[in-house]
């Protein structure tokens, strides 16, 4: 594929991924830089990362993302180049990301979001001053230990499984057939939300060892098949029912989820973990759909939410005090289970 050409403002890239459960192009819209310099760094970087394959697709649209910030900085600033960025001018970008504000939600930005906003903003001055050397000086302006503290989290108490029996019945009281059937898949199986999203109707074989489960492995990038409960099977069988409507009218008719408003699209995951917030919160009852956190029905304080990653936890714990093998455990989570800080990942 050729480079685009400089004075396209909008580029398509499709997925280049032969085992992607979907085919998709990712739009990168660089109208809203007003420097043409600036403009020509941010595209040089997105083409050298997609031809040597440097970075996926996702993570190149997700920057392009948080670049938004950067530039809007920058021309605050009058700064037009990269090459012109200095150790005053970044210290001035970190008050800027502490009194953030965002557009979506109102709200001063987390700190992970600051992190992930700088390190774009550093990793691209990094692939210029390696391919340029007038870049260099620009470079050292960022400093690597900024947010070093930031992933040294204490580690929430384990889920019980009371703690998940609690959830599962609060999410048998609410509305969406996508939320309840999927929670109760994610307790069985430990997916991530981005493998539970990607379910496909055929996702179920049968055999004679019993039912497994067909799912795409993002962290792997291919197809894995696990064995599965028959309550796995039930709640994978509601969700086809009660969505064949929906999909029999949609183009991506083999997709199990579609959007909460009815739309024909499959929610993603920062969507269905904001179900899952709203639906604790609310206690399962009328706000539990609720587009809105309802703030007078909060039960729950926000660290004893279950989100999917505690799911997966107790889930291994399980397993690992039945003694299952390692390797099996290992083999279902995709990465090791142990972290640096003792705990199951």
């Amino acid at each position: 594929m050729k480079r685009p050409k400089g004075d396209e403002i909008c580029w398509s890239f499709p997925e280049t991924d032969p085992d992607k459960p979907w085919k998709k192009n990712y739009r990168f819209d660089f109208s809203y830089i007003h420097s043409v310099a600036l403009r020509k760094e941010l595209q040089d970087y997105i083409w050298g990362c997609y031809r040597n394959g440097d970075k996926k697709l996702a993570t190149l649209r997700q920057e392009h993302s948080w670049f938004k910030y950067y530039e809007a900085w920058l021309s605050d600033r009058g700064i037009t180049s990269l090459a012109r960025v200095r150790r005053v001018d970044v210290e001035g970008f970190l008050t800027y990301l502490h009194t953030c504000i965002s557009k979506r939600t109102g709200r001063q930005l987390r700190l992970i979001t600051q992190k992930h906003i700088y390190d774009t903003a550093r990793g691209i001055h990094l692939w210029h001053a390696v391919h340029k050397e007038t870049y260099a000086d620009s470079l050292r302006a960022f400093p690597s230990d900024v947010y070093q503290k930031i992933n040294r989290i204490t580690p929430l108490e384990a889920a019980s499984r009371d703690d998940v029996a609690r959830f599962l019945q609060c999410l048998e009281q609410t509305d969406n057939p996508c939320l309840r059937c999927g929670g109760r898949i994610l307790a069985e199986t430990g997916l991530s939300a981005c493998d539970l999203l990607d379910l496909r109707t055929d996702c179920i074989h049968t055999d004679h060892t019993g039912a497994h489960l067909r799912y795409y492995h993002h962290r792997k990038r291919r197809y894995c098949v696990i064995p599965v409960s028959q309550a796995c099977v039930r709640a994978v069988q509601t969700l086809i029912g009660q969505t064949e409507a929906l999909r029999s009218g949609a183009e991506q008719h083999l997709f199990l989820y579609f959007d909460k408003r009815m739309q024909v699209c499959t929610p993603s995951p920062d969507v269905f973990r904001y179900w899952m917030r709203c639906a604790q919160r609310a206690g399962g009852g009328e706000h539990a759909d609720a587009l809105q956190e309802a703030a007078t029905a909060c039960n729950m304080p926000h660290e004893d939410l279950m989100t999917a990653t505690r799911l997966r936890q107790a889930l291994f714990y399980d397993m690992w005090e039945q003694k299952v093998p390692y390797m099996v455990i290992r083999e279902l989570a995709g990465v090791p289970l142990f972290s640096e800080r003792g705990s199951i990942v």
